[in-house]
């Protein structure tokens, strides 16, 4: 059996007249691991999205670096080209003939003449 002393102290007693129960933030030892919870879930979240977009940015300027890598090789293949065509004998003689003015003995040379510009008397 249960005593009237047992009885009077697992009664719940409501407050007196009109006061309301007022709500307040309790910080309990049950809550600490909780809350330290969520704030490092937030900051991983938050770590995660910045992680990826890095990698976002760091796959784009792969992107573009590849593309000008692309670029260059086609530039240096023509280049090599041009280079291998610059060498050879027709080029080096075609320049010798229209920049220089060179002839091939027993050849004679003809230079146009424009009829607009004024001629020096001999």
């Amino acid at each position: 059996m249960i005593s009237s002393s047992q009885q009077e102290r697992n009664m719940y007693i409501p407050p007196k007249g009109d006061q309301q129960k007022k709500v307040s933030f309790r910080l309990t030892k049950n809550k600490i691991p909780l809350i330290v919870g969520i704030i490092m879930a937030l900051y991983l979240g938050l770590s995660l999205v910045n992680q990826f977009n890095k990698l976002q940015l760091i796959h784009n300027d792969l992107e573009v670096m590849q593309k000008e890598v692309d670029s260059l090789k086609t530039k240096n293949q023509s280049l090599r080209e041009e280079l291998k065509n610059v060498q050879s004998n027709a080029y080096i003689e075609q320049v010798a003939r229209e920049k220089l003015g060179l002839v091939k003995p027993g050849e004679k040379r003809i230079v146009p003449v424009d009829k607009n510009q004024p001629q020096i008397p001999d």
